[in-house]
């Protein structure tokens, strides 16, 4: 037993810990109380080690992260899984690996999150050497560091360690990035760059639909009512490692319906009659199977559009247009801000996807409350007044 009572009022705690891969007795008496022994016992325990650390010293933080990642697969999505696997390739293995679980202090670890912001990557990972010696931002160290200090938590739970060396390391604070996105002028010349492109109506559904990236990539002609103009977001196209998966969105907030003006929908039914031609077109050829599962963002062939061909195209339209090479976020930045004027802040929040009230209010400010499909409405018509034709 580790506490015994020597007599009435008088107790008394033994313990033999191993700290650092060594053996170590603490013993102290004198505790009036059985339940101040044991206070006193935890303490113990939670300061020094965790009943007992097991070859620490044998244990590389390579070999301990091998094993990490291979139990979390089990409870996280793919694409949470390939971020862990880069950061630990790229940026925490390089520097951290070798080192034994029991040399990691956090001295080191503080060491290599200072050399993070100033050199960036090492080797490994995504992206090849492209990155290598380039400094990181603070949100983008904080996010690596997250992954190290995950690993860590699971080797106290394992009993490798004592405690995580990261509590105590400090992180540079994040400033608060200012949204970027497009005024009303320059959507009203993006869409005319889109005038004629192959991807006229996915355009306009990116700007004007409030969709993000993965959303778009993902919708299929199922997600699209054309009988009560809206499209229905269900997937999210997202890279995993190397490749592209379509999974759910994260939240339930993600999974919404978004109302699409009269022009967009007209849009919309031209570009499916297109899909029809090019599938009689490629005949055998093509791979997008039967039109109600195809992808909307696809290549002649059916083949879905990958994410970085997408992006070069959107790219390449704001060349045309002659518009500030904002990321692709910027589009949704541009259709929430451009509606916050015709929605109420609630129906905003919903077509957003915003899982939190206060996030919406906060960055999009309040709004003069008119229903969603009007307000759609009023915002194309306020860029493009032609008629487009069924």
């Amino acid at each position: 037993m580790s506490i015994r009572k020597i007599s009435e009022g008088n107790y008394e705690v033994r313990l033999s810990l191993t700290v650092d891969g060594k053996p170590q007795a603490v013993r102290k008496r004198g505790f009036t109380t059985k339940r101040d022994a044991q206070d006193y016992e935890a303490e113990q325990r939670r300061t020094r080690n965790i009943g007992g650390v097991i070859k620490a010293s044998r244990i590389t933080l390579h070999e301990h992260a091998n094993e990490w990642l291979t139990v979390v697969a089990k409870e996280i999505e793919a694409t949470t899984h390939a971020s862990y696997t880069n950061a630990l390739n790229a940026y925490i293995l390089p520097k951290l690996g070798e080192i034994a679980l029991r040399d990691l202090t956090t001295s080191r670890i503080q060491t290599w999150v200072n050399e993070l912001e100033t050199h960036g990557k090492t080797g490994g990972g995504f992206g090849g050497n492209t990155r290598i010696g380039k400094p990181l931002s603070p949100k983008s160290t904080r996010n690596i560091f997250s992954v190290l200090r995950a690993c860590l938590t699971y080797a106290v739970e394992l009993k490798r360690v004592a405690g995580n060396p990261c509590e105590n390391v400090r992180l540079a604070r994040i400033e608060a990035k200012e949204m970027n996105w497009f005024t009303h002028e320059q959507l009203g010349s993006i869409l005319a760059a889109a005038d004629g492109d192959r991807f006229e109506a996915i355009w306009w559904v990116q700007f004007l639909s409030t969709v993000r990236r993965g959303e778009m990539l993902g919708l299929t002609w199922q997600c699209v009512d054309f009988d009560n103009k809206c499209i229905r977001v269900r997937h999210n196209r997202v890279r995993a490692g190397n490749a592209e998966i379509v999974t759910t969105p994260k939240t339930a907030a993600g999974r919404r319906e978004i109302p699409l003006d009269d022009d967009t929908i007209a849009f919309l039914r031209s570009w499916r009659n297109t899909q029809r031609q090019e599938r009689l077109i490629a005949g055998e050829g093509w791979v997008g199977g039967d039109l109600a599962n195809c992808a909307i963002v696809t290549e002649p062939n059916g083949k879905p559009t990958h994410i970085s061909s997408y992006r070069r195209r959107y790219n390449a339209l704001l060349r045309r247009a002659n518009v500030p090479a904002f990321n692709m976020h910027a589009s949704r930045h541009t259709a929430i801000t451009a509606l916050a004027p015709f929605l109420s802040p609630h129906i905003l929040q919903r077509v957003a996807g915003h899982t939190s009230f206060a996030f919406t209010l906060n960055r999009y400010g309040h709004a003069m409350p008119q229903e969603a499909s009007a307000g759609m409405n009023a915002l194309a018509k306020s860029l493009r007044k032609r008629k487009v034709g069924e």
